[in-house]
């Protein structure tokens, strides 16, 4: 059943990504253990004019917990959020998810993407985000954003365009962002962040598959690591060879977790 319900996931968010020139595959699945459990919302943003629902995943025991927790907010939720969910889960790292639905259909092509990302965020920023925090326990010094496809290209675009010293993520996972279709604003947009302050300090887990975006993912990378920002912990670029651009989310998501909470070894 755990194999059945993760092909079914993956098969929908690569249907999804097909625009993006992806496929999709399985990978491997967790299955022995307990799912999170999910708290469904629904907000409407005056922002960007539409409704979102969200879900809410806590580590086990949340209530019995003492102290802030980390947070990590994952766009295109409706398709990876249990799956992300159940990875932490199983990692055992104390932290709490929030997916993002994508809202009407098609509306990620206009919120992960330039213009329209600059309003997704202030939704992200001004109504989504006090509305999560104000009530349950997170950590606003460790917010994650993560996202893939056009969703990772949105999570490059936010992590170089917020306010230089109000920024509200402090961690990126870029799953084989699609770089190509940004190619024209991303670049510049690293540029002014650069010339504003070398200092970046933030954690990028950037991605790519070889069947995927990889081409435009390894430019961007290197890109960013040429730049030489100051405070950024840009660990090795997590490079799969031939796994489907649809799947490989699942793949990143699990990688990043030892990055974002390492462990200490036994």
């Amino acid at each position: 059943m755990a194999v059945l319900k993760h092909w079914l996931v993956t098969l929908l968010l690569g249907v999804m990504l097909l625009g993006c020139g992806g496929e999709s595959s399985v990978s491997d699945p967790i299955n022995d253990f307990t799912s999170p459990e999910k708290i469904q919302y629904n907000i409407f943003s005056n922002i960007t004019g539409v409704s979102y629902p969200y879900d809410i995943y806590l580590p086990k025991n949340y209530s019995e917990r003492w102290g802030s927790l980390p947070i990590i907010y994952v766009s295109d939720g409706n398709v990876t959020g249990q799956s992300f969910a159940n990875l932490i889960a199983h990692y055992e790292a104390d932290a709490i998810l929030v997916s993002i639905h994508e809202g009407p259909p098609g509306r990620r092509n206009i919120d992960y993407l330039p213009p329209g990302v600059n309003d997704f965020y202030l939704f992200l920023t001004q109504e989504l985000i006090p509305i999560v925090e104000s009530e349950y326990d997170a950590d606003p010094r460790q917010r994650t954003l993560a996202g893939h496809s056009f969703g990772g290209a949105k999570a490059a675009h936010i992590m170089l365009s917020e306010d230089i010293g109000v920024e509200f993520f402090s961690n990126f996972i870029i799953s084989d962002g699609s770089f190509w279709r940004t190619q024209d604003t991303i670049y510049q947009i690293a540029e002014q962040r650069y010339n504003a302050s070398p200092w970046l300090e933030t954690t990028a887990i950037i991605s790519a598959t070889t069947a995927g975006n990889y081409t435009w993912v390894d430019v961007f990378y290197k890109h960013i690591q040429e730049k030489g920002y100051l405070g950024l912990n840009l660990p090795p670029m997590i490079k799969y060879n031939g796994l489907d651009h649809g799947d490989m989310w699942y793949d990143t998501y699990r990688d990043s977790l030892p990055i974002l909470f390492p462990k200490e070894a036994p």
